[in-house]
């Protein structure tokens, strides 16, 4: 970057003190320079800075640091990479290994949620069909039989998210995605909030909420991963004990950059059962997850995708069809058999970005009415007995009033049992004679993964009145349940919202203008990739799952079109909801690109002056003091001039005090021991405490630690002048966590965190905002 009065910039980061001539607090208070014209100080630059230093204002930000995807290639590390090729090898097949257990585990969980949820829709509703027998056009009876077995799945459910496990609430992906992005979220990949959240899901299913479990299979991906791969159980250390040992090849993988590699392919792994996509799941993990690839891990990911869709087809052709080995059902999400082509021309362009608008419109709508309940809900986020008494309410307003639909509106119509038995869809005769079906029914009580079958594939046609009941009726109900204290997604409500307005605009049409002879199936087909797009802006990952569900290449055009009208529709209302809840709940997430306006700002502007660094063999005293009275991760260390030696992490001091890895200065005969990194790795992801590290009197008061075999040596480093857009980038594609700034002498004069950049992505004047701060558990996605 070229700097006006360049020589004047220099001389004042010269004129800053020594960080080697220790003074009392180690770091630097004050300074002033000038870049381009402009003075640029410790004062201005705490402005423009988003720092976590009030804790009434940014409380939620506490709890939530970032990830060390950054390899720290100290000493340890380089003896463990001199093993050989053995060591490589190994640990490359042990990866493969995995990624294959990672998807074996993730499609026979999904199969067996959903065999759990439909043996008791069918035990439920052989319940139900037994009092309607017993009464005929009685209305109360049933009403209040339902109403009582969907309250007490509900509550069940509820029960078990507010008192057991409060993170298992809501779909989980903001939180994965954040994770993915390089934010360390508490509880969200852990064993115990997983089964809460499938144990919930499956209540509150059969429990007759509109919300799906596709989110959920996400987080069980996502979490048999990070398990699988870590070999630990860390949710049920009170009961099994802490492992300190390292089963065979997995410590090679006890890391964030590892584990984090595994977490994406779950990710891939839990699309792919959901909707028997694997390339769909990859690209979902690719657009949408994580922060940055590398070539193995993109094809490890869709083996794990690929292993997944082969063990949940194997399992649903073998059990619901009998044919086993046929893998003729690829997914949960059913959308019918596409016997014909598509068929479609370039008059229906036209009409086409019409359904798309109508999704971006209706998936916008959709964020503002979320993220508006959210903010309620979050007045009583403290009242568990009011969460617990919300979803029981809703359960109650979702049962009575789709039941009550069903009886006022009887549209009774002639089913073929062959047809019926066929595709496994049940279709309900509350209230109609034996050889008929109520078509409302059918509709509100079916699950939602073969309603979409039902809305695309029905040839025989739904009727304007029902689909437009039912969708006045489905979409704010599937944004009222949204955000209630139980698991939950709105993947496949979005779909099916956007497969019945997607028919509803077919059949106008075929009124309306018969020449131009629309498909009613590709219709409804399209209005599902309108309405995901128009809520996730996903296209890319969208369209290759729909094309993959619908196993017809011929449709990708016009769900490419569909999907990019709807996102730019969306667009110009918000930016789909995962980056709207990012803006309200302020995790520090970095976006793609860098904004425009950082390209006229340098680091010197953001980073944070008050460096606190160690010597290269300090005292143990002094490290116990600087880290109980700093909640810094990362500290530069330095040389007796003050220049840069390189950084050394939190939890690594706290492993070499756990360890005692220290001599006594006072003792010539003393030794500092060593320690190998796999001694790191036992004490991964919970590093202990200061708190929690016995030190004897003697260390304190006359221990040291030579840091340099465990420091960094080659720590990513950037100048004061150096271009902010630059810094965003280093951030954004390298995976850091901090980035030390220092002068032209090689002497550390600031620190550069993720927060500090995450928190700019507005401009300076975010500065005066004051964000409500939301837990991501009460706004679904």
């Amino acid at each position: 970057r070229k700097l006006a009065r360049f020589d004047v910039f220099i001389d004042a980061m010269e004129s800053l003190p020594l960080l080697g001539e220790r003074k009392s607090d180690n770091s630097i208070k004050e300074y002033s320079i000038e870049v381009e014209g402009r003075e640029i100080n410790s004062s201005s630059s705490s402005q423009l800075r988003k720092r976590n230093q009030d804790k009434k204002k940014f409380g939620n930000l506490i709890e939530v640091e970032s990830l060390d995807y950054d390899e720290t290639e100290n000493v340890p590390f380089l003896e463990e990479s001199m093993e050989g090729n053995k060591r490589w090898s190994v640990a490359s097949s042990g990866r493969w290994m995995i990624f294959g257990l990672i998807g074996i585990f993730t499609g026979v969980t999904a199969f067996g949620m959903t065999w759990i949820t439909t043996q008791i829709f069918n035990l439920k509703f052989k319940v139900l069909s037994k009092v309607l027998g017993n009464c005929e056009d009685c209305f109360w009876i049933p009403l209040l039989v339902l109403v009582s077995m969907n309250v007490g799945f509900v509550l069940a459910s509820t029960l078990l998210v507010v008192f057991v496990e409060p993170a298992a609430g809501g779909s989980g992906v903001p939180q994965l995605k954040c994770y993915l992005n390089g934010i360390r979220i508490p509880k969200i990949i852990r064993m115990k909030t997983i089964f809460v959240k499938i144990i919930g899901l499956i209540l509150a299913q059969s429990g007759g909420l509109v919300i799906g479990r596709a989110a959920t299979l996400i987080m069980f991906g996502a979490t048999i991963a990070a398990g699988i791969s870590q070999g630990q159980l860390l949710s049920f250390h009170h009961l099994i004990g802490r492992m300190k040992w390292i089963i065979g090849l997995l410590r090679y993988f006890r890391n964030d950059r590892e584990k984090r590699d595994f977490v994406a392919g779950g990710v891939a792994a839990g699309i792919a059962a959901a909707y028997g996509a694997p390339l769909g799941g990859l690209l979902f993990a690719l657009e949408d997850s994580i922060s940055f690839w590398k070539q193995s891990l993109i094809w490890r990911a869709f083996f794990a995708a690929i292993i997944c869709s082969f063990s949940m087809n194997f399992l649903v052709t073998g059990v619901n069809d009998g044919k086993w080995g046929t893998f003729s059902l690829p997914g949960l999400v059913n959308f019918g058999r596409w016997v014909d082509q598509a068929q479609y021309n370039v008059s229906h362009l036209p009409f086409f970005a019409l359904v798309g608008l109508a999704g971006g419109l209706l998936g916008s709508l959709f964020i503002r009415c979320n993220l508006q309940l959210a903010k309620f809900r979050f007045k009583f986020k403290s009242r568990r007995m009011l969460r617990v008494l919300e979803a029981v309410l809703v359960a109650v307003l979702t049962t009575v009033v789709t039941f009550s639909i069903t009886y006022g509106y009887r549209n009774c119509k002639l089913f073929s049992k062959e047809h019926r038995e066929e595709h496994h869809w049940p279709h309900h005769s509350f209230y109609c004679k034996p050889d008929q079906y109520n078509e409302m029914a059918t509709l509100f009580f079916t699950p939602e993964t073969t309603v979409v079958a039902e809305v695309l594939y029905a040839k025989e046609g739904i009727t304007d009145a029902s689909l437009s009941i039912f969708l006045a009726i489905f979409l704010p109900l599937a944004c009222l349940t949204s955000g209630i204290a139980v698991p939950s997604g709105t993947f496949i409500p979005s779909i099916v919202i956007g497969a019945t307005f997607g028919r509803l605009i077919g059949q106008f049409l075929g009124y309306l203008m018969p020449t131009i002879s629309p498909d009613i199936s590709t219709f409804g087909l399209l209005g599902c990739a309108a309405m995901l797009s128009g809520m996730f802006r996903t296209p890319i990952s969208l369209t290759a799952i729909l094309v993959e569900t619908t196993n017809d290449i011929s449709y990708g055009p016009p769900i490419m079109f569909t999907v990019m009208v709807a996102k730019w529709t969306g667009d110009l209302f918000d930016d789909g909801i995962y980056n709207m809840i990012f803006k309200v709940v302020r995790f520090p997430v970095l976006v793609w690109d860098a904004p425009r306006w950082m390209n006229n700002a340098v680091a010197a502007e953001v980073m944070s002056n008050d460096v606190v660094v160690f010597d290269l063999v300090p005292k143990i005293s002094e490290i116990v003091n600087i880290l109980n009275d700093t909640s810094h991760n990362g500290y530069p260390v330095v040389k007796t001039d003050g220049t840069m030696q390189g950084l050394i992490l939190r939890s690594q001091l706290t492993v070499l005090m756990a360890e005692k890895v220290y001599s006594f200065e006072d003792d010539v005969d003393s030794s500092q021991p060593d320690i190998g990194i796999d001694v790191y790795r036992q004490y991964f992801p919970r590093f202990p405490e200061v708190g929690e590290i016995s030190l004897n009197p003697k260390a304190l008061q006359c221990g040291i630690v030579n840091l340099s075999r465990y420091v960094n040596p080659d720590p990513h480093t950037v100048h004061p002048w150096t271009n902010l857009a630059r810094v965003f980038r280093l951030f954004r594609s390298m995976g850091l966590r901090h980035l030390t700034v220092v002068d032209a002498s090689n002497r550390p004069v600031g620190m550069i965190t993720r927060k500090d950049l995450a928190f700019l992505n507005e401009g300076p004047a975010e500065s005066h905002a004051t964000p409500e701060r939301l837990e991501f558990s009460l706004i679904t996605s």
